[in-house]
């Protein structure tokens, strides 16, 4: 009979280690969990509340890139022109 006394004994050791064990696990996983998903829902706040001025910006930079690449073209054909750096007898 006292063998099994300590085995039970032995028992709720064991049980109550893992309890403990499973409760600071599981503890900890959800709390990573909740960080994460925070910082998602985080994200996805940020990104609906600055897409429109994100946009808008892009397609500024868009027409001013468009308007130096036309003006830079211009510029290197008028060069061009003045300065008759194209021979055709070289480039033939």
């Amino acid at each position: 009979m006292m063998m099994r006394q300590s085995s039970i004994s032995g028992y709720k050791k064991v049980k109550i280690f893992f309890r403990t064990f499973l409760a600071h696990l599981f503890s900890h996983v959800g709390l990573c969990v909740l960080v994460v998903g925070y910082a998602v829902l985080g994200a996805l706040v940020f990104e609906s509340l600055e897409s429109g001025l994100e946009i808008q910006q892009r397609l500024n930079k868009t027409r001013t890139l468009k308007k130096v690449r036309q003006k830079l073209t211009y510029h290197l054909w008028t060069i061009t022109g003045i300065f008759l750096i194209l021979h055709s007898h070289i480039y033939t």
